[in-house]
């Protein structure tokens, strides 16, 4: 690793390395719920903790208060990987989204996705976060989920 990546890369190394996230089959483990907090997540994206992927939809969620479900899903389900519990998640997401909209249609449009990712409506699945290789595979469109490297032009790339 070169020196200057060292420092970006060394607090997610040191955290993935506490919480065991790799796990047989490719698939990320799941941290302890809990584990990470809302009040963490302003620091993991300003130290730049995120994988690229995740920091491009977090900061998209906050200069925009929105994003389309498949940049939920990922970001959502990585959020949970972590161990964001659901209240925290669900306070993370009416927090961003009722910027832009009444909160009485947060609850009505997007809680319940929020509460279907941990298990807790629908088919009760405890679904878990996506695999580098199904996020490589997505097409989003650029900021709305899926691989930069893949979907970024140049120039966002060099921004980023």
């Amino acid at each position: 690793v070169a020196p200057d990546e060292a420092e970006r890369l060394g607090p997610l190394v040191e955290a993935l390395a506490k919480r065991g996230a790799a796990a047989a089959g490719g698939q990320a483990a799941q941290a302890r719920e809990g584990a990470v907090s809302l009040a963490d997540l302003p620091q993991l994206a300003a130290q730049q903790s995120m994988p690229l992927c995740m920091s491009a939809l977090y900061n998209t969620l906050k200069s925009s208060h929105h994003l389309k479900h498949g940049g939920r899903m990922q970001l959502g389900l990585y959020l949970k990987g972590l161990g964001l519990s659901l209240d925290d998640a669900l306070a993370f997401w009416r927090g961003e989204f009722t910027k832009a909209m009444p909160a009485d249609k947060f609850d009505k449009e997007y809680a319940y996705n929020v509460r279907h990712n941990y298990g807790k409506e629908g088919k009760r699945t405890d679904y878990t976060p996506y695999s580098c290789m199904k996020i490589i595979a997505q097409t989003a469109a650029s900021g709305q989920g899926g691989c930069p490297y893949r979907t970024f032009n140049e120039d966002s790339l060099a921004a980023a």
